[in-house]
């Protein structure tokens, strides 16, 4: 069958393909085989076509394409969304003139289709690659692009320009889609904020580089107090909960320090940077106070707890230090709940 996930981290969300991230994420082997062909296809002129008709019609066009596409295929063939307007297409065990015939009927049978609804002009790009041997990353495909670009330029006197172009493009837009889809996977959909991958990734950024510099920081694990009664309302409210409560620790504490969105609905972790113990209960302090004071005209007033560990003091390795901030929350939320703790060891019969 034609590969089309239901993650909608992994999905196209116009055409229901799976897009870029599951592409760059495939099993190789599996996908490709020992040899076959790839088509690129890119819609030609499509922000003329946005600006022209409207963007709602440019989806249109996007999602006819994709059902022309997965019309024309065979079940062993499989189709992702890789960027805006670029589809890629991998046909294990089949040769370079047959992924020409297929190729011609997609465009043919698109164009046809969109001036049949007056939109003219619509045309497509196309790219042909063919391969002997199995591709262990996806890596190589763009390899392969830029080996057919650097012989186009070199080795033909009669270039096509617009080609040659559009070839430079495919390969100046994977880096670009690399990182668009780190930041996918490194964010959390409904804070706008780092997920926990983003906040241990800068956690051990900053240790490696805290064991050269000497810089000292500190962390706030905080957690909600009772906000589970927004979803008892509806899940949008608890998701716009949570994103009005990620705006306010945010804004409170500036652009210096970071914020991530932890494990579960309601954790956030603050990293401060060059603040020591003592300075952190200020911050933590100031975050418990603001959250408190803005939230009151909401349809429930939410409150947090707060536990602070610090490096070196508390730990020199994520495990303990974010361990023993999740600890001193425990023990914010044993005392009563809005409140902030630092870590200390004597607290800890509290949580028991």
């Amino acid at each position: 069958m034609i590969w089309v996930l239901g993650d909608n981290v992994q999905t196209d969300a116009v055409t229901d393909l799976p897009n870029f991230f599951q592409f760059i994420l495939s099993d190789t082997k599996k996908l490709f085989g020992d040899n076959g062909s790839i088509i690129i296809l890119e819609i030609e002129n499509f922000t003329i076509i946005n600006k022209k008709f409207g963007r709602e019609i440019g989806d249109y066009c996007l999602k006819e394409l994709s059902n022309i596409i997965k019309a024309t295929l065979s079940n062993n063939h499989f189709v992702y969304r890789t960027d805006g307007d670029e589809f890629t297409i991998v046909l294990p065990n089949t040769s370079n003139n047959e992924a020409a015939k297929i190729s011609h009927l997609i465009k043919s049978t698109f164009i046809d289709y969109m001036s049949a609804y007056s939109i003219s002009d619509v045309d497509l790009s196309i790219l042909l690659l063919d391969y002997t041997e199995s591709i262990c990353s996806i890596n190589e495909i763009y390899h392969m692009i830029l080996n057919k670009y650097i012989g186009i330029v070199k080795g033909n006197k009669n270039r096509d320009f617009a080609q040659i172009k559009w070839m430079k493009h495919l390969i100046d837009s994977f880096s670009r889609r690399i990182i668009e889809s780190l930041s996918l996977a490194f964010t959390d959909d409904i804070s706008r904020l780092g997920n926990h991958r983003a906040a241990k990734s800068y956690l051990a950024n900053l240790i490696k580089e805290s064991e050269c510099t000497g810089e000292i920081f500190s962390i706030l694990f905080i957690d909600g107090d009772n906000l589970k009664r927004y979803n008892k309302i509806s899940y949008q409210h608890g998701n716009e909960m949570i994103y009005n409560l990620s705006r306010i620790i945010v804004d409170t504490l500036g652009s210096q320090h970071k914020v991530f969105r932890w494990l579960t609905g309601d954790e956030f972790l603050v990293i401060l940077r060059e603040v020591d113990r003592i300075n952190s209960t200020k911050y933590a302090e100031k975050i418990r106070f603001e959250v408190e004071r803005q939230t009151r005209g909401w349809i429930y007033p939410i409150t947090v707890s707060i536990g602070i560990s610090s490096y070196p003091d508390h730990g020199s390795n994520i495990g303990d230090i974010v361990g023993k901030a999740e600890k001193a929350n425990l023990t914010a939320k044993n005392l009563g709940k809005n409140t902030v703790v630092e870590w200390r060891i004597e607290n800890i019969n509290l949580n028991l």
